[in-house]
């Protein structure tokens, strides 16, 4: 197998960095990171190793972006009920 691109072990640090904040209670949108980096690990690897063989692997990536964004509108819920909920008004 040919060398990983440097973005992939970048999303190895992330991931690595995402389970030290885990057990941090102040952030729960934190919380989802962790297993949405460790499946963009799998779907990155499973791609380039389908790319390495000759495969098609779009459909790795297709199936993988409707993931993505469910994702980050369920982060983008989370995030907004906290900030109301600490909202605070300036008079």
């Amino acid at each position: 197998m040919t060398f990983l691109p440097i973005y992939f072990y970048l999303i190895v640090v992330s991931f690595c960095v995402s389970l030290l904040v885990y057990k941090d209670s102040r952030y729960p949108y934190l919380k989802l990171f962790p297993p949405f980096l460790f499946a963009t690990i799998i779907a990155e690897f499973t791609a380039a190793y389908l790319s390495n063989i000759a495969e098609h692997n779009v459909y790795i990536y297709n199936f993988f972006s409707n993931k993505y964004h469910n994702h980050f509108l369920n982060v983008a819920k989370i995030w907004e009920k906290i900030k109301l909920k600490h909202k605070t008004y300036i008079s």
